[in-house]
């Protein structure tokens, strides 16, 4: 084989090494748009799943928060309530003492007239 053989052949085999390479890096490309043509389906298709997921979760805050509302006011009217009794009885009590008290004062008093003459007398 002559230099203008293997001349011919590595011109050749140098056009056929970049047309490989050519259609490697098409496919390539290809590929890579395929890839990211899916991805972005999947993702858009996850953005929306999401936003639904979502607003049901929404949905359902929105109704338990709610209940836990509701639920705290019935506890605070139940607790105010409780309260009030608790004042409704401490004020009994104390009208009962109050009573109590004067009805003490009165027998003391009572008492008292009663002896009195007697403590005069006997400081004399």
């Amino acid at each position: 084989m002559g230099w203008g053989d293997e001349t011919r052949t590595l011109t050749q085999d140098v056009s056929t090494s970049h047309e490989l390479r050519k259609e490697a890096l098409k496919q390539m490309q290809e590929d890579t748009r395929a890839f990211l043509t899916q991805t972005d389906a999947e993702l858009r298709e996850m953005g929306t799943q999401l936003k639904a997921d979502l607003s049901k979760v929404k949905v359902t805050m929105a109704k338990e928060e709610t209940e836990r509302a509701g639920q705290a006011r019935a506890d605070l009217k139940q607790r105010q309530a409780e309260v009030k009794g608790i004042i409704n009885q401490v004020t009994k009590l104390l009208s009962d003492l109050d009573i109590a008290h004067e009805e003490m004062s009165a027998r003391l008093k009572a008492d008292l007239t009663k002896i009195k003459p007697e403590l005069a007398q006997s400081e004399v």
